[in-house]
């Protein structure tokens, strides 16, 4: 893999996501980029001018920042319309896992 694509959607409402990189991403050379597309919507590109391929390992850090009036309760992080692509430029396929995160109490979060 060389590139990647990813939306990641979340409780807009009490939820905001932020990115970071991470080791196998610095390694690979490429560049993160993240853009709002709605208030609880971020589209992520790991992209470069290379064809190196991406190392094995973390790219990115999600932090998930919690409303301090957040209800407690369980709160979805979608992740969709993945895609990848080899040094080639072709299509390859990015396997994604949504996930939970659960508000304890007010302003306090524990993934699941």
């Amino acid at each position: 893999m060389s590139g990647v694509q990813l939306d990641l959607e979340d409780d807009g409402a009490n939820l905001s996501l932020t990115t970071t990189v991470d080791d196998a991403l610095k390694q690979s050379e490429k560049n993160l980029f993240a853009v709002d597309l709605a208030s609880n919507h971020k589209r992520v590109l790991i992209v470069g001018q290379n064809q190196n391929q991406i190392p094995d390992g973390t790219l990115l850090n999600l932090f998930v920042n919690v409303s301090a009036t957040a209800p407690q309760g369980l709160y979805s992080l979608k992740i969709s319309s993945t895609v990848g692509t080899n040094p080639n430029s072709l299509a390859s396929s990015v396997l994604a896992t949504s996930g939970t995160l659960t508000v304890a109490t007010s302003g306090s979060a524990t993934p699941l």
